[in-house]
């Protein structure tokens, strides 16, 4: 079988450079041979992947894709894709299966396309020239403080040029929240005086979670990266997530778990935020409630006053997961402690 030889001046022999869709095979005896790949009927995909390097084509298969995460619609010798996602506010029409990929339907009430896969919630009007109004969360009737486009930016700006913050909720939820706010607060106040009081007493505290095995030593905020800045202004704590237990809460913890083709996870995250790779390995990984909520549950402990956009921010920043920010805002946006 015909291929190209792949050589550099240092070496004497040369191996062969076999086109993409075969196997380069290298024996026991020192030959070398381009293998074609076969072709793996649809729901299926090469195993070991085409193009690798071979002692020999006696362990080539084809083997199944992980229902509902990867699938393969057409026979051939491509690995699997990954399932897309259905963005928030966005119903399920048919689940991803082995052979199709999952479909996603019209955005739900409350919330309007930005793209053909992407809702956004109909969010508050500033009253201000900057309102940006929806013509289907119109159509939805949504109440006309609640008709404008979803935008990251928090606060309203008036005529004067003066700001003030735009409140998104009936002044009673605002008075109950910052009440629970300031109960929050004192909590923490006392909590970190009596674990204050424990260290300077010298005795070691007793284990009480999973998270607590985690610790740091000489910990820096990421200083190898650009300070990020944030805008706290009319975001909810991070660690109010611990308090719902609902699908789209659940969902928020799912995605960051999952490690997608070129983005990052929960563990950049966490590299950012000072943990390092054996407290991620045994702190997080290892955690029966999944590293992502391992993680929130470390942060709300280390970090009180870290908001959910703020965590949004690092997010998107470290992982360029939009799919896990959208989640996040769209939880910020609408859930009521």
């Amino acid at each position: 079988m015909p291929f190209y030889k792949q050589c550099n001046a240092n070496e004497i022999s040369c191996q062969p450079k076999c086109l993409d869709d075969q196997y380069l095979v290298v024996t026991r005896k020192g030959a070398n041979i381009c293998e074609n790949c076969k072709t793996c009927p649809i729901g299926s995909s090469l195993s070991p992947q085409c193009g690798s390097i071979l002692e020999s084509t006696d362990d080539i298969k084809c083997l199944e894709c992980t229902e509902g995460k990867t699938f393969s619609d057409k026979p051939g010798k491509e690995p699997c894709k990954v399932c897309s996602m259905c963005s928030v506010g966005q119903k399920e029409l048919i689940p991803c299966n082995l052979t199709h990929d999952r479909v996603c339907g019209q955005c739900d009430k409350g919330f309007y396309n930005v793209t053909s896969i992407e809702c956004k919630p109909c969010s508050a009007c500033c009253d201000d020239d900057y309102d940006v109004r929806v013509a289907s969360c119109v159509a939805q009737n949504m109440p006309e403080n609640k008709q404008c486009g979803y935008t990251q930016q928090a606060m309203c700006q008036q005529k004067n040029g003066k700001t003030i913050i735009h409140s998104k909720f009936p002044s009673i939820i605002n008075v109950v929240a910052i009440g629970i706010g300031i109960i929050t607060a004192i909590a923490v106040l006392v909590l970190c005086c009596y674990l204050t009081y424990r260290r300077c007493k010298g005795q070691p505290e007793e284990p009480q979670s999973h998270m607590d095995s985690i610790t740091l030593e000489n910990q820096t905020t990421h200083s190898s990266q650009d300070t990020l800045s944030f805008d706290k202004s009319d975001s909810k704590l991070l660690c109010s997530l611990l308090q719902h237990e609902s699908d789209d809460v659940r969902k928020i913890y799912d995605r960051l778990d999952t490690k997608m083709p070129g983005h990052g996870h929960y563990r950049a995250v966490a590299l950012y935020h000072g943990l390092d790779h054996y407290q991620i390995a045994s702190g997080l990984d290892k955690n029966n409630d999944g590293p992502s909520r391992a993680l929130i549950e470390w942060l709300a402990a280390e970090k009180p006053e870290l908001t959910v956009k703020e965590f949004v921010t690092v997010v998107r920043r470290e992982t360029k997961r939009n799919d896990v920010a959208n989640l996040l805002e769209a939880y910020d946006a609408n859930y009521t402690n």
